[in-house]
């Protein structure tokens, strides 16, 4: 409402994340624990590296570094 078209990530970070503090803010779920998980939906919405990503990045390091893809996987 009234941003107009934004991508997911704007959404996310201007929107949404704020919508959910102040949410978890009034069920008096402490700051440090709201900043924690905020924090890392935040994080990937600023990087665009979702769990997903990471995975498939840190698997294809291993192979690089020899070792086989099943051994990488595990």
């Amino acid at each position: 409402p009234g941003l107009g078209e934004v991508t997911p990530d704007e959404l996310i970070l201007r929107q949404l994340l704020p919508m959910a503090d102040e949410g978890l803010r009034r069920w008096e779920v402490a700051a440090d624990v709201r900043d924690r998980y905020l924090g890392v939906i935040e994080g990937r919405a600023k990087t665009g590296r979702n769990g997903a990503v990471w995975q498939a990045a840190a698997v294809t390091d291993l192979q690089d570094r020899g070792l086989s893809r099943p051994e990488a996987l595990a």
